[in-house]
């Protein structure tokens, strides 16, 4: 399979329809790859002013009731789960070998890999945490279903999805006319969660508009409101259509664990 973002080549799939799915989600992977790949400035200017997905993960760790361990963080990005568990062992995985190479200087170790083919042995972690990152894997509940089997009976797997920007208990974006296009829905989520017997809450963060703008400045973000667009066109939309979200906004995000 070769399109302008990653060329593979696939074995023999039976079944017209699984290859059409396995070929679609090939080329999400590598969109996604792209983005993040040249994100990890962005990322970290936001995460600089906001410290926000610190938070997020802050929050995460204590809804899984994990202290510390040896710990995989799938889609580690640039490597801020350390500063939420310091004197734990953490093994960073991710697609984006862009946001590696800032990860490096922060963690224990890092890969390059896929999360729904992890390279480890059954048994292998106290935790796997998935922070702000599985909703954006093509296939979460294989995803899943391999952390599962990677993580030591007793452990955990936990981590936080996306649920959107809201106003007065509205959808922001959709006041807008816009929509977050999602590569593993949120509801789908709640659906496989609880299926695998977890627990879901839900949490909000109050903020001003300033908050989404710069989210949606992010590379890999902003390709989900406006895709198939160069950035620097995708950065103008974010700032002319963005602007008009109200003052006071609620960044609403759900934490599992399992």
């Amino acid at each position: 399979v070769k399109n302008e973002d990653t060329v593979v080549i696939i074995p023999s799939i039976a079944g017209g329809s699984k290859a059409v799915k396995t070929i679609k989600a090939i080329k999400v992977k590598g969109v996604i790859k792209k983005n993040f790949d040249v994100s990890a400035s962005t990322y970290t200017m936001f995460e600089e002013k906001y410290g926000f997905f610190t938070s997020l993960a802050r929050d995460m760790v204590e809804f899984a009731d994990f202290g510390k361990g040896f710990c995989l963080d799938v889609g580690c990005g640039t490597g801020i789960l350390r500063d939420v568990l310091p004197d734990s062992e953490i093994v960073g995985l991710d697609i984006s070998t862009g946001m590696l190479k800032e990860a490096r200087s922060r963690l224990d170790h890092v890969l390059a890999g896929d999360a729904e083919h992890l390279p480890f042995r059954d048994g292998s972690f106290d935790a796997v945490l998935f922070n702000a990152t599985i909703f954006l894997i093509p296939h979460a509940d294989i995803a899943l279903k391999e952390a599962l089997r990677v993580v030591k009976e007793g452990g955990v797997v936990a981590g936080s999805y996306l649920v959107g920007f809201y106003h007065n208990g509205r959808n922001a974006l959709e006041m807008l006319g816009l929509k977050h296009r999602e590569v593993f829905p949120s509801k789908k989520l709640d659906e496989v969660v609880k299926e695998m017997g977890g627990e879901i809450e839900e949490f909000s963060y109050s903020g001003q508009k300033d908050v989404a703008l710069d989210f949606y400045s992010v590379p890999a973000m902003s390709n989900a409101l406006f895709p198939g667009q160069s950035y620097e066109e995708r950065l103008k939309l974010v700032r002319e259509k963005l602007s008009a979200l109200p003052d006071e906004i609620e960044f609403v995000w759900k934490m599992f664990r399992i």
